[in-house]
């Protein structure tokens, strides 16, 4: 979790210069909805897990919805990271900024993935083991190949199907790294594979 945290405060400072937004002649904008929310209120309701919750996840996905719209060169700014994800790393960002807005930390923390957004369009595979289906981006299973390929755990071609050696490739990865052991590229897999 250190970890994380420190590579949220790097990546949001590198975005603190990005600043492609549509603003009056002032630099203002209006926010909308649950975006005016305080952290601790968005903290307390997630934690608490009241109905309000799904208010922030809306919002959310909206926000993103409209950055990959109109930030260039993005086709999706959360290449892999899910509603989930995202308002976990929302919540750390909220309980070392306080007294910020839930925009303000949403958009510091999307900031941060900014250089790995998805650039262009990707196909979403949809993913099944016996128990368990997940929804990937065809070039977010082509970055997991190459980097099993690179700690030499996956010696297959790098093709972005998910075939009997991807997933056996995942499993070892997930067992060397204490995660749980399910051949799927996860919301945990990804992190530790992808953003360590």
């Amino acid at each position: 979790m250190k970890a994380l945290t420190l590579w949220i405060a790097f990546s949001i400072s590198l975005f603190s210069s990005l600043s492609v937004m549509a603003e009056d002649a002032e630099g203002k904008f209006a926010i909308k909805g649950v975006g005016n929310q305080s952290c601790p209120v968005f903290v307390r309701e997630l934690e608490e897990g009241t109905h309000n919750r799904y208010l922030f996840a809306g919002w959310l996905n909206g926000y993103i919805t409209a950055s990959n719209q109109h930030l260039e060169q993005t086709f999706d700014l959360s290449s892999w990271e899910n509603i989930n994800t995202l308002s976990n790393y929302i919540v750390q960002y909220c309980k070392n900024n306080p007294k910020h807005s839930f925009y303000v930390a949403s958009a510091q923390v999307l900031g941060a993935l900014y250089e790995y957004r998805m650039q262009g369009f990707s196909r979403l595979l949809t993913l099944q083991n016996e128990t368990e289906r997940s929804f990937v981006y065809e070039t977010v299973l082509v970055d997991v190949q190459k980097e099993l390929k690179k700690t030499g755990i996956y010696t297959g071609e790098v093709s972005g199907k998910f075939d009997k050696p991807t997933v056996q490739a995942i499993k070892k990865f997930q067992e060397d790294n204490k995660l749980n052991v399910n051949g799927m590229p996860d919301q945990y897999t990804l992190h530790a594979l992808l953003r360590q």
